[in-house]
């Protein structure tokens, strides 16, 4: 369904790759949402019978709205369009192969160790384990969003039982939208992609998080789609785009309550729109600011609102570890953080992300506006 959504982005370049990162993602998060709608329910809804069927039945849903596509492209040769398109983007073909391989590096990790990291311990796994032994989401789950431990609890329906080596293919699956939401995101704003992927994956901190099952790789993927979303809808002021920005965002705070930084930004957009449209379409712009907050709000409030009648305001916001807090490091050489803590990064992604910004930015200010994004217009 998300082919359908983005339609008018069809025949772009990137179409294929953001149809796919997004669907997938999107799959994922309204997942663990009408999750948390059955958790919600007097009772205890949250069952193998009720959750298992979500997934088969959206597939359903999207077989048959795009039947007709999928007919066509059977008709057209499909592996000889795929034959064709390997030739002539051969080396695209090569290092999509070894993000390919990457992920399986990541997927064998995920399942062969069970949850270790403190966070996954303290926090997501149990949660994940309440969910699922109790069938609702109890009175006294509040604050910190539980958008992955519900995903976890998914898994663990899917196996029959606590199984943090299913779980772990929740996060593996994100990793690999993550890694198209990075293709797309260096497609968009650098022209070029190729190289993108493979530096994302000689970071040993993503590949770490992405093993371990971290809450961090999902809230990247839902960024950087807010951030494709948003340069889109600047770009063409389409109404899909606002919503999918609304939409995208309050996916980032359902994952993480460090999300809420994005809402400076969301602020900024509508200001921007403005800034570059005639006073006769004001009103069209205002109208499409309140569909993106609407979306925001649609998503994330349930669990926000529910939590602040719960606990009150001081439930919105989760204290940070007193550990962590302590052993911050509030040092100015962490404004070069990528190569500040290169033993993190990767040498690849120590040495170029600066300068890649840099060259980005110098680009996307020299370019005439009317060759802003070849690929759009």
């Amino acid at each position: 369904m998300a082919r359908r959504w983005l339609w008018p982005l069809r025949g772009q370049p990137y179409f294929e790759g953001l149809a796919l990162a997004a669907g997938l993602s999107l799959s994922l998060g309204v997942l663990s949402l009408l999750m948390l709608g059955l958790g919600l329910l007097p009772g205890a809804w949250l069952r193998p019978v009720t959750v298992l069927p979500i997934p088969w039945l959206g597939l359903a849903v999207s077989a048959w709205l795009e039947r007709s596509q999928w007919v066509d492209a059977l008709r057209a040769g499909l592996p000889a369009e795929w034959r064709q398109h390997r030739r002539t983007y051969a080396l695209a073909w090569w290092l999509g192969l070894v993000g390919v391989g990457g992920l399986i590096v990541i997927a064998i990790n995920a399942i062969s160790y069970p949850f270790y990291r403190s966070d996954l311990l303290n926090r997501y796994g149990p949660q994940a384990r309440e969910l699922f032994s109790a069938g609702h989401v109890p009175q006294a789950m509040i604050g910190y969003p539980p958008g992955m431990p519900m995903l976890y609890a998914f898994a663990f329906f899917a196996a029959g039982a606590v199984n943090d080596h299913m779980a772990g293919m929740i996060i593996v699956a994100y990793a690999a939208a993550m890694l198209g939401a990075v293709w797309l995101v260096a497609r968009l704003f650098a022209g070029q992609a190729r190289l993108a992927v493979v530096f994302a994956l000689s970071a040993p901190l993503f590949v770490d998080w992405a093993t371990s099952g971290y809450v961090d790789v999902p809230e990247g993927v839902y960024r950087g789609l807010a951030l494709a979303f948003a340069y889109f809808w600047l770009e063409r002021g389409d109404k899909r785009f606002a919503i999918l920005v609304g939409v995208m965002c309050g996916l980032a705070l359902w994952m993480k309550q460090s999300s809420l930084a994005l809402l400076p930004s969301l602020a900024v957009m509508p200001v921007l729109r403005l800034w570059k449209t005639d006073r006769s379409n004001r009103a069209r712009e205002l109208g499409q600011t309140g569909l993106m907050a609407a979306a925001l709000l649609a998503v994330a409030l349930p669990w926000y609102g529910r939590s602040f009648l719960l606990g009150g305001p001081g439930s919105l916001f989760v204290s940070a570890n007193p550990l962590d807090v302590q052993g911050a490091d509030h040092s100015p050489s962490l404004l070069l953080v990528f190569w500040e803590r290169r033993n993190l990064w990767g040498w690849p992604l120590a040495l170029t992300v600066l300068p890649g910004l840099l060259i980005s930015v110098w680009l996307l200010i020299r370019r005439p506006q009317a060759s802003r994004s070849p690929s759009l217009n």
